[in-house]
């Protein structure tokens, strides 16, 4: 076989297999894009997260998604900044279990209980396990993520 011939099949052996990448990647988002905001695993912003005045009135999994209904004092709800964090460790226990914080800020100053969903893709919080419990620190309740 001439060097030609050998050089195009090459070329076009990793151009086939770089497309199918990037079209395997494109299909495969997991719940990005279903969800408003991934969650961060990183120990600094962990230990500096601060909840002011917070309630969790709801936690509900959609496939990859964790809804977080949050209640605070404010207007409307529409200008929080909220984070959804883990230091990413995993205590061992059955199941095991993630402890998460949620970074909130408020700068609304309007006296009204106001609720607000956030949403978070907690794919990336998997563990070899089935299940993992994330136990939310100083709030509550808790949830079992199964996948």
């Amino acid at each position: 076989m001439t060097h030609f011939k050998l050089h195009t099949i090459l070329f076009l052996l990793l151009f086939n297999t770089a497309c199918g990448d990037k079209e395997e990647s494109n299909d495969n988002d997991g719940a990005a894009g279903l969800c408003d905001a991934s969650a961060i695993i990183d120990i600094n912003q962990y230990d500096e997260a601060t909840a002011e005045e917070l309630e969790i009135s709801k936690l509900e999994i959609d496939q990859d998604c964790l809804n977080i209904t949050l209640t605070s004092n404010g207007c409307d709800g529409s200008s929080w900044i909220v984070k959804l964090i883990t230091d990413g460790s995993v205590a061992e226990s059955l199941p095991p279990q993630r402890f998460m914080k949620i970074d909130f800020k408020n700068n609304e100053e309007c006296d009204a209980v106001v609720s607000s969903v956030f949403s978070f893709d907690i794919s990336k919080l998997k563990t070899d396990s089935p299940s993992v419990r994330l136990n939310f620190v100083g709030l509550d309740p808790s949830i079992l993520y199964e996948y």
